[in-house]
């Protein structure tokens, strides 16, 4: 058995229990509450959001279960377009499915060019352990757009969040973030972990997620017993769909890798994210 992105303050329990553990990064969580664009630590961020504005860029926000059909239409378009490889990569802080009727209380945040048309989305899930959401799914088109259009849709779903009455949105997570901001571990992970961000946007998800002062919360993979190590190794990377990653992707490839477009619309379970449980999910 083991558990994939466990919470800090669970660790004490799995210890007593003689479970092993190991950090493999950080959910960058932000205050909506407190959140501002004021500053020079978010000058940056403030001149991306106002210059999609001044584009006429404009956004809509829609619970996925009672979306437009036509609406919905193309927002599976712009979905297509920017996917790495055949399947959506991730299970432990992804939902993997988009439009399920199964799924109640989501939040869409979709970003309209100023033509109308959506260029983008994200996707959030409730998330009741942070009191808020976290963002499941980003995605824009393969249009010429200026740059921020991302900030633009998480800042004005921030706000959006705050006006609500929620107290938290869950971002990103950031694979061995500690490492590669130099708070644990040698310069030799740090250097192999650069070089992985070219296939795996380990560097890049954290920096983006760092534009918005997040409170970072430690996650850690825990398994049960030693000899169990290899096999649960590799049970999270089919999980995580690392089978589409060069060179090494194909020693973790399981039966039927290639029909994963399936997977958009088939996977099983609660859509309420992982922070519910303080971003524990098993394998």
């Amino acid at each position: 058995m083991a558990v994939l992105g466990a919470g800090e303050e669970w660790l004490g329990v799995y210890r007593r229990s003689g479970m092993h553990e190991r950090y493999i990064g950080d959910e960058g969580v932000v205050d909506v509450r407190t959140f501002s664009l004021e500053g020079g630590a978010r000058k940056g961020l403030r001149q991306a959001v106002n210059r999609i504005a001044n584009y006429g860029y404009t956004i809509s926000f829609h619970d996925p279960a009672l979306i437009d059909p036509d609406l919905e239409q193309a927002v599976q378009a712009v979905m297509v377009q920017r996917r790495r490889g055949e399947v959506e990569r991730g299970f432990s802080m992804t939902l993997g499915r988009v439009f399920d009727p199964r799924d109640k209380g989501l939040l869409l945040t979709v970003a309209h060019g100023p033509d109308g048309h959506p260029v983008a989305f994200c996707q959030f899930v409730p998330a009741p352990g942070i009191r808020g959401y976290s963002l499941d799914l980003m995605r824009r088109d393969d249009g010429e757009h200026p740059n921020g259009l991302l900030d633009f849709i998480l800042v004005r779903t921030i706000e959006r969040l705050a006006s609500r009455g929620d107290e938290h949105l869950g971002l990103n997570f950031a694979a061995m973030r500690a490492v590669l901001a130099g708070e644990d571990g040698g310069g030799i992970q740090r250097w192999l972990l650069r070089r992985m961000s070219d296939s795996m946007q380990i560097e890049s998800l954290w920096r983006f997620n760092a534009k918005f002062g997040p409170e970072w919360l430690p996650r850690y993979v825990v398994w049960d017993a030693a000899e169990n190590t290899l096999p649960i190794a590799l049970a999270i990377a089919r999980a995580e769909s690392f089978w589409e990653l060069p060179l090494i992707g194909r020693f973790f490839q399981p039966p039927g890798a290639g029909h994963g477009l399936e997977m958009l619309h088939g996977s099983s379970g609660d859509a309420t994210h992982s922070a519910e449980t303080s971003g524990h999910r098993s394998t």
